[in-house]
């Protein structure tokens, strides 16, 4: 488990120290040098990142052998098999989107060493990301604290959920794109894209596209009152829900209630405190930035369908999305504070709940102990 620390706070030091050093040092006429005085550390910092990630052993993450199954059947040419029921029918392969399918058969060209597959699957998942935080908070000093939220919210993640992470993937490149002069078309391809990665990616997508708008202070204080309430009474509304269905289907829902909570407060508690940050420097962060706007309207969304998450724990991928969204909100909330002190308490809080939550995906994924692909 060691090494997934290191990752964690040796690249938060190497980002912040790019940061301190691009403020700092002085201009030069070299184009080359002057790039890496502002970017050679955060460089290093990805490196970091994306390297455990990239030379981990195949079985790393909870869902890899899916991927690892479909990819070997097809690069074996063994497209149908022996169902459960005992009947011929294509194999998981065609399971999956058509993006996805596309994907595996472009990797399965050049190789039928799923090793690579993990490789390169690690690059795409990572690479952009951490490209567009960096391209949307370029000379910002806080440009850590989106790498803290990136890494809490979704680097274990990362090893295990391929088709979702990568319609993920598809919605932070459309985001960074939709306010670039003639890239907009570009923006909406890459929505499209993440719905044929993942069909669930729809919810995601369309907050990208649709979150613009700018609703009355009213409209969001009745939806963070409405949520609590929920959220408050979600036991006993749950209770006489499952009592009206109980000669239904759905009455299989009734044994979510054993089970209790999952990891839900702590994400209701983030959006709400999002939430209120982002009420209360609205107008400086649209001031700063008019796609924030889009930020907002998510934490919002968040603050609500996570109390449809402590109900229905199924959805928390959904949540895991939205909540990598925080890399570009966190840096642009402290970028509005004038504040030293409060500053450093927010950066205080947010480092230990992110560290808290890394460390709880890393044993939820089942990445531990780490393996290098050699051992």
């Amino acid at each position: 488990m060691a090494i997934y620390f290191v990752v964690l706070f040796g690249s938060l030091l190497l980002c912040f120290a790019n940061a301190v050093v691009a403020q700092k040092t002085v201009a030069v006429q070299n184009s080359k040098l002057a790039f890496l005085q502002k970017n050679g550390l955060y460089i290093l910092a990805c490196l970091l990142i994306v390297g455990v990630s990239a030379l981990r052993a195949t079985d790393l993450g909870i869902d890899l052998y899916m991927y690892e199954d479909a990819f070997s059947h097809y690069a074996s040419g063994e497209l149908y098999g022996l169902q459960n029921n005992g009947v011929v029918g294509p194999n998981v392969f065609y399971k999956f989107e058509l993006l996805n399918r596309l994907y595996i058969v472009l990797i399965a060209y050049f190789t039928s060493d799923f090793g690579v597959y993990v490789m390169v699957t690690s690059l795409v998942m990572l690479v952009p990301v951490l490209w567009v935080m960096k391209k949307e908070n370029p000379d910002n000093l806080y440009l850590w604290l989106g790498l803290l939220a990136l890494l809490g919210s979704y680097y274990a993640i990362s090893f295990s959920i391929v088709r979702y992470g990568m319609a993920v993937v598809c919605c932070i490149v459309a985001y960074y794109l939709l306010d670039k002069p003639n890239k907009k078309g570009w923006a909406y391809a890459f929505l499209v894209f993440a719905v044929l990665f993942h069909t669930t990616a729809i919810i995601l997508a369309a907050a990208v596209a649709l979150f613009g708008y700018s609703y009355k202070r009213w409209v969001y204080g009745l939806i963070i009152g409405g949520s609590t309430f929920l959220f408050l009474m979600h036991k006993p509304l749950f209770q006489f829900m499952m009592y009206l269905l109980r000669d239904t289907k759905y009455n299989i829902y009734s044994d979510m209630l054993a089970g209790g909570l999952t990891f839900a407060p702590n994400n209701i508690m983030l959006f709400t405190i999002m939430t209120a940050l982002c009420l209360y420097y609205r107008e400086k962060l649209l001031q700063a930035n008019k796609k924030n706007q889009i930020l907002i309207n998510m934490m919002i969304f968040m603050l609500v369908f996570n109390v449809f998450y402590t109900w229905l724990p199924e959805y928390g991928r959904i949540c895991f999305s939205f909540e990598m969204f925080l890399m570009f909100l966190l840096p642009a909330v402290l970028a509005c504070e004038s504040r030293k002190q409060v500053r450093l308490g927010y950066s205080a809080f947010f480092l230990v709940y992110y560290t808290y939550i890394f460390y709880n995906r890393l044993g939820i994924n089942k990445i531990v102990p780490y393996r290098a692909f050699w051992q």
